[in-house]
Formats: C-alpha cells, sequence, structure tokens
C-alpha cells in the first residue's frame, strides 16, 4: 500500500472511531463513516477498492434506514445502489483484462 493512502486510510480511521465513540454509535456509524470517507477518496484516486467500499457502506446505509422505517431509502440502497457497486467492479474488471 502506498504511504499517502496509508495515512489517509489512518487519519480516516481516527476521524471514524472518534465520532463514533461521540455519538455512541461506534459500530454501525463509525463503519458507515469510515466506508463513506474511504469510498469518496479512492473513487477521487480512480482505484477499484471504492466500488467495495461503497458496497459495505450502501448495505450498512440499507440496514440502518430499514432500522428506521425508512423504506423508500432503504429499497434504494439496497435493490438499486448496491447492484450498481458489483455492476462497477465487474465493468472495471472487463475493462481491465480485456
Amino acid at each position: 500500500m502506498n504511504k499517502k493512502y496509508l495515512i489517509i486510510t489512518i487519519l480516516s480511521l481516527i476521524i471514524s472511531v472518534i465520532s463514533g465513540i461521540i455519538s455512541k454509535d461506534l459500530m454501525i456509524g463509525g463503519t458507515i463513516l469510515l466506508t463513506g470517507l474511504l469510498c469518496a477518496y479512492f473513487a477521487s484516486e480512480g482505484k477499484r477498492i471504492n466500488y467495495i467500499l461503497g458496497l459495505i457502506n450502501y448495505l450498512l446505509m440499507g440496514y440502518v434506514a430499514f432500522k428506521n422505517n425508512l423504506f423508500g431509502i432503504f429499497f434504494f440502497y439496497i435493490f438499486i445502489f448496491s447492484p450498481l457497486q458489483i455492476n462497477g467492479f465487474i465493468t472495471w474488471n472487463k475493462n481491465l483484462n480485456g
């Protein structure tokens, strides 16, 4: 892993842990924040890992939406956005290998 990526990952982890502790939601909220920050950063760098982080983020956001009875948002995260992350990853692999 590149030194710059390691520093960004560690900073994102520290921010997520601190925010999770302050909000008393370290597991789900902290993970959503961490995956969101890293997904956005790696997408801006054009890295394929952003699709995996995005999928984790959307699945967790869907879970939170479902637990809060936000069924429309749940539907979009689980049935629209998550499959698009999978499709993006597969398409990227095809273009990489083709």
